[in-house]
Order: C-alpha cells, then sequence, then structure tokens
C-alpha cells in the first residue's frame, strides 16, 4: 500500500507539471502563431480556430522534444534528438502525435541511480539535481566521505608532533595545533582536543572547547537540515544515505553523548534498512556494525565480498586485530601487498602497513 501511495504522488506531480506546461505552452503557441494566421494565402478559418488550431500543433511538437528528454539517459544526445524532433514535427503536422504516444508507451521508465529505478518524469530528473545540489550545499557531508581509511587509521596512530606542541609551553603554537585538530576532525582530534580541556591554560581550555562546539553544531546543524528534506520524501534513498552518514561520522568522531551514540546507531539500521542492496549500504552496515562492537558480524559480511575496496578491506582488518584473529590479519595484509603492487593504490598500501605493524606486534612467526 505505502509502495502504491509513493508512486500515486510521483504521478501526481508529474501530471500537475505537463499540465502547467500545456497550458503555458498552448498560451505562448496562440501568441507567436496567431499574427502568421492572417496571411493571404492561408485558408480563411474563425481566428479562434486557427489560433486553436495552431496552438495544439505547437504543443504536440513541444510535448515531442520533452519526451525524448525524459526518455534517453543521455543527456546531451537527448537534448540533440529533441532539438531535431521538434523541428520535425512542426514541419510534418501529426509526426509529433504518433511518435510521442509511441515514446511513452515503449519507454515508461529510465535507471537514473544506480540503487532503484524511478518513475518516468521529467519533475524527478528536475527534483533530483536540486536534491543533489541541497545535499552538497551542507557542506560537511562531503568531509565525512573524504579519506575515511586515513581517518580511521588516524584513530591507531600517536601523532609526536602534535603531542609535542600540545605538551609544550607555547600558547600560540597550541592554538595553531587546535585550530589543525579541528579543521580535519576524527575520532584521535576529538580525543586530544577533550584532553585539553583540563590544561592549565584557561585560554587553551577555551580554545578546545569552542572547537568541540563547533564541530558538533556542525554536524547537528547538517542532520536538522536533512530530517527537513527527508519530511518531504521520506522514502528518497538519497537523503536516507546521507542522514546515515552523518549520523555515523558522528558516531565515529566520539564526539555526542554515549546515550546520544546508541541513539543514532539505532536510527541508523532503520535508515539503512528499507533501502535496496547496494555496495554502499553495505559499507555503511558494516561501519554501523563496528561501532556497535560487532566484529564477528564484519568478519562475516567482509569476508563474503569479492572486493577490494581499501575501506572494506580496512574493516576486516580492524575486526581481525580486534578478534585476535592474527593468522588471518597475515593473510589480508599478504593480499593488500599484492593488490598495491598490482594496481599502484597508496589507500591500499597505508591499510597494507597499517596492518602489517600490528601483525608484527601482537603476532607469532
Amino acid at each position: 500500500m505505502k509502495e502504491i501511495l509513493t508512486r500515486f504522488r510521483r504521478r501526481w506531480l508529474g501530471f500537475s507539471i505537463w499540465t502547467g506546461l500545456s497550458l503555458l505552452t498552448l498560451a505562448a503557441g496562440a501568441v507567436i502563431w496567431a499574427p502568421l494566421l492572417w496571411v493571404p494565402c492561408i485558408i480563411p478559418m474563425p481566428p479562434a480556430l486557427e489560433t486553436y488550431a495552431l496552438g495544439l500543433h505547437f504543443f504536440l511538437a513541444f510535448l515531442f522534444m520533452t519526451s525524448f528528454l525524459t526518455c534517453l539517459e543521455d543527456q546531451t544526445r537527448a537534448a540533440t534528438w529533441g532539438i531535431i524532433a521538434f523541428f520535425m514535427s512542426l514541419i510534418l503536422p501529426g509526426s509529433g502525435t504518433i511518435l510521442t504516444i509511441f515514446c511513452f508507451l515503449v519507454v515508461p521508465k529510465v535507471e537514473i541511480s544506480p540503487i532503484e529505478d524511478v518513475d518516468m518524469g521529467m519533475h524527478y530528473l528536475i527534483k533530483k539535481t536540486k536534491l543533489a545540489k541541497q545535499i552538497e550545499d551542507l557542506g560537511s557531508t562531503g568531509i565525512a566521505d573524504q579519506n575515511r581509511v586515513e581517518r580511521l587509521m588516524m584513530s591507531w596512530i600517536d601523532l609526536t608532533s602534535v603531542d609535542d606542541i600540545l605538551q609544550g609551553d607555547d600558547l600560540m603554537k597550541k592554538r595553531n595545533a587546535i585550530t589543525a585538530l579541528a579543521r580535519q576532525p576524527s575520532a584521535v582530534s576529538v580525543r586530544k582536543l577533550r584532553k585539553l580541556l583540563g590544561d592549565d591554560s584557561p585560554d587553551i581550555c577555551f580554545c578546545a572547547s569552542s572547537s568541540l562546539l563547533k564541530i558538533e553544531e556542525k554536524l547537528t546543524e547538517e542532520s536538522s537540515k536533512l530530517r527537513d528534506l527527508l519530511l518531504d520524501d521520506k522514502e528518497e534513498p538519497t537523503l536516507r544515505t546521507a542522514l546515515a552518514k552523518n549520523y555515523l561520522y558522528s558516531v565515529e568522531l566520539g564526539i555526542l553523548p554515549q546515550l546520544t551514540m546508541d541513539q543514532r546507531l539505532k536510527e541508523v539500521q532503520e535508515l539503512l534498512a528499507d533501502l535496496p542492496t547496494a555496495p554502499e549500504r553495505t559499507s555503511l552496515s558494516v561501519r554501523a556494525l563496528q561501532q556497535l562492537g560487532n566484529y564477528k558480524e564484519v568478519i562475516k559480511i567482509v569476508s563474503q565480498l569479492d572486493t577490494d575496496d581499501p575501506e572494506m578491506l580496512f574493516a576486516l582488518c580492524d575486526a581481525y586485530l580486534r578478534e585476535a584473529k592474527i593468522n588471518e590479519l597475515r593473510d589480508i595484509c599478504d593480499r593488500l601487498t599484492k593488490i598495491f603492487w598490482d594496481t599502484g593504490d597508496n589507500k591500499l598500501y597505508n591499510v597494507a602497513s597499517w596492518a602489517s605493524s600490528f601483525e608484527q606486534q601482537h603476532g607469532t612467526t
């Protein structure tokens, strides 16, 4: 029933826009072509009938053009075909009607998104473009997606140079270090900023507190805007995915109270539950399982995937280490190293180096 209502809503939106475009086109056609109706070589007809006839002809030509714009996946080629079809239907009356009906009957759907088939309609193409721009304008979603492997690795790496500065007495250098830690938030940078809340200098305590507050406010503002967008279409997969990323990023940073993080993880699972199976959904599910501490399930899921994705392989290495599966960790290190030499992927090299260092520290020969 829910799916039927969603489809009906999309059809209604499409119908409303098509109705508006039809009326606008008929009016424009009448204004543009009406003066030409009085050319002497045209057989005299009642003015109203002549205006209606040419207006309808112009509308059918326009409808034919838009049918090609919505039916073809390649937008550049679609625009070319649409313009050609528009002029052909103007020159050959009647062709637009027949071919437009053929297009809408034979090509009822087009796969716009890799995770779902959506109903045909210019309104949905416009909506998807506008939605992507709205999400992009939020800002921190991009940060949450950038270099996640590096951010995850930072939680295991001791930033010696930063520690030396933070333990020193130079207040200017400390403030610069705080700014650097807050610029690219990660689990390790948040921990270091929290540690500075107990610094002897009130100025440093204030800087650290302000940086943490700004990070939290930015994530909260983004999640609030995403939830507002989601109110218009609760089934929109792009929005659900973006909100799940925001929640996971907040949890991974460790910047929220424990009770709030537990609630966020629960909401992430709800957001991902109804999404179609896709690589991104699997990746987000694995990240949620990592935060829940369910490393056995992480191993089970990732082991079944035939993937060279650095993020997924890093999650597998992390799970092996957490579960003290050193032999398996050694095997994955060998695999990562081989893939790196075949592909030259620096992210894979970073993961392999990290995993190898821990395997050497904790493993047995």
